[in-house]
């Protein structure tokens, strides 16, 4: 494949040269951000990828960042790293991923830092708040994606999924639906949490009576929960996330039960085998290119000295309405 040059990136986003690398470098320039954006999408468009030998030679050592996530088995945390991937490379820098299926932070960290990265993007979900905090005092900059229990010492992008909860229980009822159900992840996750939160508030405003069942946020291990809220009578499941919400899907159908016409199913995600299915998912969207531009676009602001606070950036999820409603 021909190797596309920087100059291509320039012409296409009408700048030159140097400012284009500057931008996609990630070093300080005086620029409106419509330009900025303007040549990060070109390089993206056209599938630049920075002379990263070239770099290390320039500046002495390669750019790096790592990236932290919970596991690859989820496809939403596989699509994650990929866009955060692609939004590094478009910045001159390249990614090292780690999946944490068993939440040990401190040793994925040491890990990092021994490979010298200049920044770190964490899922936070899965962390203990007093874990979490404990990162202020690294010399290392960090932004969190998902949600936390409590305030975190550096900067935090994540999805309004109670609103989008929220959004989903006035879509059902709008469809009809009155005997609306939550599959929620596990309670003690700050995700759920957050998801269930919208689910009862939603409810309550409609004067609806809440059916909750908990979750595992995986696909498999649900059956008994999802059962016990189709003995409930349910007519529309709100799954937590996509993964549940396949198995919902699976299980109804073994089960005979007609989907959407005698329960209607709405996940969590927007992953991509939500449209692989029959009756396809209609899900709440999450996309992981909002989080990943979002994200790196905060630790290049750290790294070029932004001394704001710590700060919570909000992305808007999206209802994806399908077959399954």
């Amino acid at each position: 494949m021909r190797k596309v040059r920087l100059k291509e990136v320039a012409e296409a986003a009408g700048v030159s040269p140097a400012l284009a690398s500057a931008v996609l470098n990630g070093r300080p320039v005086r620029a409106r951000p419509e330009t900025r954006e303007r040549v990060l999408e070109a390089a993206r468009r056209l599938g630049y990828q920075p002379d990263r030998v070239a770099q290390a030679m320039r500046w002495g050592s390669p750019r790096l960042f790592a990236l932290v996530i919970p596991n690859f088995s989820n496809p939403f945390y596989s699509r994650l790293a990929l866009e955060v991937q692609r939004e590094a490379w478009a910045h001159g820098y390249d990614l090292l991923v780690y999946a944490n299926p068993h939440h040990e932070l401190e040793r994925v960290l040491r890990a990092a830092l021994a490979h010298r990265v200049d920044g770190a993007i964490l899922v936070v979900s899965h962390h203990r708040p007093e874990e979490l905090a404990l990162l202020g005092g690294l010399d290392l900059p960090l932004v969190g994606v998902g949600h936390a229990a409590s305030p975190l010492p550096f900067d935090r992008v994540s999805f309004q999924d109670q609103r989008a909860a929220q959004e989903a229980v006035a879509f059902l009822h709008a469809r009809g639906r009155r005997r609306i159900a939550h599959l929620s992840g596990p309670f003690s996750s700050p995700t759920a949490q957050a998801r269930l939160r919208g689910y009862l508030e939603g409810m309550a405003a409609l004067g609806l009576e809440p059916r909750v069942a908990e979750g595992n946020f995986g696909y498999g291990g649900n059956g008994e929960a999802i059962t016990r809220l189709l003995k409930e009578g349910m007519d529309a499941l709100l799954a937590a996330n996509d993964l549940m919400a396949l198995e919902a899907l699976a299980l109804l159908a073994d089960r005979g039960v007609r989907v959407p016409e005698e329960v209607a199913v709405v996940g969590f995600d927007g992953i991509p085998e939500g449209e692989w299915v029959r009756p396809r998912l209609t899900t709440l969207a999450r996309p992981p290119e909002a989080s990943a531009q979002k994200a790196v676009a905060r630790l290049l602001a750290r790294l070029s000295g932004d001394p704001s606070p710590p700060g919570l950036f909000w992305l808007e999820a999206r209802l994806l309405v399908r077959e399954s409603t």
